[in-house]
């Protein structure tokens, strides 16, 4: 990338418009596989936290932050003293950072990327560990009473179209392991529960369809029928009661708030634990593992291999779905 020729051609701060660079992320100009709307979103926070955490320090210009800056803002702690952010997270924000760096480089506001030093120096660390890396652990999934017990609440919501709603949304994520940002963009005519199957847009903008046992889907579309029939002209199959399409946030709230509502201790919250969940219990209602990948939207195989087995057969009849 171009080096601008001199300091004083920097851009203040303030001038700094977060818009456009969620517009960035989402264009083929920084990356030839499109990022998902979710992480997109997750960037475009983590942007507008940092570059608030940046002012509140008097920072006037990009220029002004080196690596320890970054380092602060990465490592520092809340007011009550726990860290700011997990290891993982961590990772996560250093990535947004990153891809915020190219864009304040290809639009006037920096000249270099500290970015570069502190991975620089991650990678020296990785080369002082012993031991290889992490140990690699199984992901969490919810048993079969879980589920059940987790249907039962959602189905006790006092509120009845939205219980009609989210009766089909956990449904969904349970039986097909869409991922949230799927399932708020999943249209109606793309949706066929008699023949037990959907078309989906995932990650990458990629076009896949979904397999799945239409006796475990139809009662929950007959219960949201109706309702969904006053729910307005929005072509999305989920909306809320004023007709708007669902968000990813409203999913996870939703989701999230009906496993809080579970007896016991749960390995995790919101949707993408049912998305583990669906992967396991997909193996082991014996759908073959080429359809699981293709349900999922997985690239290959090896990925699904550790889902084997975390769930034992529930003596259920095996789906058809292939």
């Amino acid at each position: 990338m171009a080096r601008l020729a001199k300091p004083d051609q920097v851009k203040a701060l303030e001038t700094l418009d977060l818009g456009h660079f969620r517009d960035f992320l989402a264009s083929s100009r920084f990356s030839a596989n499109p990022y998902s709307t979710g992480t997109i979103d997750r960037y475009g926070r983590t942007a507008m936290y940092f570059v608030d955490f940046l002012k509140g320090a008097g920072i006037r210009d990009l220029e002004e932050v080196n690596a320890s800056w970054v380092r602060s803002y990465l490592t520092g702690q809340k007011p009550d003293g726990t860290p700011r952010f997990s290891p993982s997270t961590r990772i996560v924000q250093q990535s947004a950072l990153t891809a915020l760096w190219c864009f304040a480089q290809d639009n006037g506001f920096a000249l270099d990327n500290p970015l570069d030093k502190l991975a620089a120096e991650r990678a020296a660390d990785r080369m002082k560990l012993r031991g290889g890396r992490k140990p690699a652990r199984l992901p969490k999934v919810l048993t079969w009473d879980q589920q059940a017990d987790l249907l039962q609440v959602v189905l006790e919501n006092p509120r009845a179209d939205t219980s009609a709603r989210d009766y089909l949304m956990v449904t969904l994520l349970l039986v097909t392991g869409l991922r949230k940002e799927e399932l708020c963009s999943l249209k109606r005519a793309d949706f066929h529960p008699g023949e037990g199957r959907l078309r989906v847009v995932g990650k990458g903008n990629k076009e896949r369809l979904v397999r799945f046992d239409a006796t475990e889907v139809l009662p929950a579309w007959e219960q949201y029928a109706p309702v969904r029939a006053r729910g307005g002209d929005a072509p999305e199959l989920l909306v809320t009661r004023t007709g708007k399409p669902l968000t990813g946030n409203l999913v996870y709230q939703q989701v999230s708030a009906y496993l809080a509502m579970l007896d016991g201790d749960l390995p995790a919250h919101g949707p993408h634990l049912l998305r583990h969940t669906s992967a396991s219990r997909q193996l082991a209602m014996n759908v073959p593992i080429t359809t699981v990948q293709a349900n999922l939207g997985h690239a290959g195989l090896r990925t699904l291999e550790i889902y084997a087995h975390l769930l034992p057969p529930n003596g259920k009849k095996p789906t058809t779905a292939g």
